[in-house]
């Protein structure tokens, strides 16, 4: 019993564990297929279901975007919008093809991003650039966070090399090392 009791203590006096994401990187492989994509003929056509569906969104966008609201209403719905997830996958496409992946919290900032990238390079002391979908280089200074970048639920991002840095090793008769480190290619998949 005293044993219990002793336990018992140590617990109340204990601090609580806090749980950390596992980013669960992985690297895929494009698959050759990819570049293939054909759909059949019948995925064109709509049902009426499907189209009765897709009216009546319409409507109420119409609807939603005629009311009149103020730039504090438009900003809490933003917000609401934001708060909706909790997590983001962010893929990474790199220039050999691959893909790296992770996931981070939602209000991560950029530079959790550009750390996570770093320690996943070969050669990641070397300087890089992160662009996202709409052509927007990420700056790693910027204390933003993904939602705040649109990078949620999901982002497909593009990983590019220092333009002036790599000139400068090519002029000197350096190669294109391998870009991500051995224990994330020993267990590459095939992205289908």
């Amino acid at each position: 019993m005293e044993l219990m009791k002793e336990r018992r203590d140590r617990l109340q006096r204990g601090e609580p564990v806090r749980a950390q994401l596992d980013r669960q990187p992985q690297a895929f492989r494009p698959s050759p297929n990819a570049q293939r994509f054909e759909l059949p003929p019948e995925f064109y056509n709509l049902t009426a279901e499907e189209l009765k569906k897709e009216q009546q969104q319409r409507t109420e966008l119409v609807e939603k975007n005629a009311m009149l609201r103020t730039k504090a209403m438009r900003e809490k719905e933003e917000q609401r919008e934001r708060r909706k997830y909790n997590y983001t996958l962010i893929r990474l496409r790199l220039p050999d093809g691959n893909l790296l992946q992770a996931t981070f919290y939602a209000w991560d900032r950029l530079p959790a991003l550009f750390e996570f990238v770093r320690e996943s390079l070969v050669d990641g002391w070397q300087p890089f650039e992160i662009i996202a979908p709409g052509g927007q280089k990420l700056q790693e200074s910027e204390e933003v966070t993904l939602v705040e970048c649109n990078l949620v639920p999901a982002a497909l991002l593009t990983f590019a090399w220092d333009a002036a840095v790599q000139a400068d090793i090519a002029a000197a008769g350096g190669k294109s090392p391998t870009l991500l480190k051995p224990e994330l290619l020993e267990n590459i998949q095939t992205l289908s």
